[in-house]
């Protein structure tokens, strides 16, 4: 049930952006294994590995960072700024930071209680 106060508009709106917002978790999610798995056997291009992970990612951020939920968690924010400054340099290296970074903001996004999808 909506409450009166807020139009029904807003929960529409909130409804719509919480699905995208689990929908873009759950893709970096399996972007990250299919990159873990290309630095497990180093089978092909980690290029074609890394840059779906990193779309997934930084759509993810740039979708949430700005919740005011999130701003206790403003040193994993500014690291992820940091790394996700855009550069065609992608090595193995780069993406393990990247691995630790989405597994710190997806915790994060847990405990601020923005993402609907279960663990």
């Amino acid at each position: 049930m909506t409450s009166p106060s807020i139009p029904q508009q807003y929960h529409l709106d909130h409804k719509a952006l919480s699905i995208t917002i689990d929908g873009l978790y759950v893709d970096t999610v399996l972007s990250k294994a299919d990159l873990m798995g290309y630095l497990c056997t180093k089978v092909g291009n980690i290029r074609d590995y890394y840059f779906p992970f990193y779309r997934s990612f930084m759509a993810l951020y740039t979708m949430t960072a700005n919740h005011k939920e999130m701003e206790p968690f403003s040193d994993v924010s500014s690291r992820i700024k940091k790394w996700g400054y855009p550069s065609n340099h992608v090595d193995p290296s780069k993406s393990l930071i990247g691995i630790g970074l989405f597994d710190q903001w997806g915790s994060a996004l847990f405990k601020s209680g923005i993402l609907s999808v279960k663990k």
